[in-house]
């Protein structure tokens, strides 16, 4: 009787182990070159969840689900584009989604990217890490482009070979991208984003970058970052770093907030009204606790790095530089270069403007009519032509 009650727990020991083998098979899941049309849920009863090729959701919702881990192997993608498609990753504080690297020893680069495109609707990531791929130069390890509309809150981004997050194209960026936390790579910009997307950054995300790295902002092919509509630039923990000229037109305002960091690449400038897209208005008002500066893009500045900030004769009333530190500029006539638009326009009060190559500011000349900005309790240090001067 001994004998028989120790083989049968014997072979209960061999079954059980042979139907948890059987389970772990059937757990991962692999999905190779795969397109999706129709409704789709991923489980986390089928972690991982394994992508070789890519996977594509032309129509149709791919959920995922929380807790569910997706890994990408070498060069994979993942792309939501096409007619109404979508992806909802929405995952919680306990039960967070992944999409990483296959590898066991997973490095910056081993996958390709997450690619939000036209036709791209009501996506939504939420509660989401996101490491270890961006191996594609040409796009970021979470691309959006087109008319994509993707909502973007509490992820963590990191360890992507090349730009985190880039939203350069000329569409709609992002629904929301707020509370996120995203770790740059050493020497790489962190973000890409045109400069018509900017005011789609939210508030309460923590950019950690190296030295001399932010938030890049780009006009991509028109090489201008034009601002078309009433806009705010929010002032986030990490530079906004300027590679194409801003330019402020067809009534637009552009807000900027107290505490913004802007750095200017070489020759670049901020434009205020356009002799054939009509006019603009820049308010930049800092606080003494909390100024806004516009500066150099360079590792070690020199006078002149970048062009300034231009009124032009469209400028709108009411332009105000209030609490600014204008600094390293100058490569043009002055840091700040003023047209006739109007009396007392623009306000330039308590800021600071230094080091120009060639003026501080500098007054235009137009029909016989000077500019007359409202110039109150500035600072002038350091500008080679002199802190004002004034066409003949």
């Amino acid at each position: 009787m001994k004998r028989f009650l120790f083989f049968c727990l014997f072979c209960a020991i061999i079954f059980a182990g042979c139907e948890k083998d059987e389970d772990s098979l059937i757990a991962s899941t692999t999905h190779e070159s795969e397109i999706i049309t129709i409704n789709t849920v991923w489980k986390a009863v089928n972690n991982p969840h394994i992508i070789k090729g890519y996977v594509k959701v032309t129509s149709g919702t791919l959920t995922i689900e929380p807790g569910v881990v997706v890994k990408f192997d070498a060069g994979a993608s993942m792309e939501i584009g096409g007619t109404n498609a979508s992806l909802i990753a929405v995952g919680t504080f306990e039960d967070r989604i992944t999409f990483t690297s296959l590898s066991q020893s997973p490095q910056p680069g081993d996958w390709d990217y997450i690619k939000f495109k036209q036709g791209a609707i009501d996506c939504e990531m939420e509660y989401c890490v996101v490491e270890y791929g961006g191996a594609n130069s040409s796009w970021g390890m979470i691309d959006v482009s087109g008319n994509a509309l993707i909502s973007i809150k509490t992820c963590t981004i990191s360890y992507s070979e090349n730009i985190a997050v880039e939203a350069e194209d000329d569409g709609n960026a992002f629904v929301a991208f707020e509370g996120n936390i995203l770790l740059g790579t050493e020497g790489k910009h962190v973000m890409k984003i045109r400069g018509k997307n900017v005011p789609t950054i939210g508030i309460g995300n923590l950019f950690t970058t190296s030295n001399n790295f932010g938030i890049l902002v780009t006009g991509s092919s028109s090489n201008y970052n034009y601002v078309d509509l009433n806009s705010t630039w929010k002032k986030h923990n990490a530079p906004y770093y300027i590679e194409d000229d801003i330019i402020i037109r067809n009534g637009a305002t552009l807000t900027i907030e107290a505490g913004t960091n802007l750095k200017f690449y070489d020759g670049q400038k901020v434009q205020v009204g356009t002799s054939t897209n009509g006019t603009g208005r820049l308010i930049a008002r800092g606080t003494s606790d909390n100024r806004i500066t516009f500066t150099s893009a360079s590792a070690t500045p020199q006078k002149g790095d970048w062009r300034g900030i231009e009124f032009n004769g469209q400028a709108l009333t009411g332009n105000e530089l209030v609490y600014c530190d204008l600094l390293y500029g100058g490569s043009y006539k002055a840091i700040v270069d003023i047209n006739p638009c109007g009396t007392n326009n623009p306000l330039v009060e308590n800021c600071i403007i230094s080091n120009s190559n060639l003026w501080g500011i500098y007054k235009r000349k137009s029909g016989g009519v000077y500019a007359s900005p409202s110039l109150v309790n500035n600072s002038f240090t350091g500008n080679t032509s002199g802190d004002i001067g004034q066409d003949n």
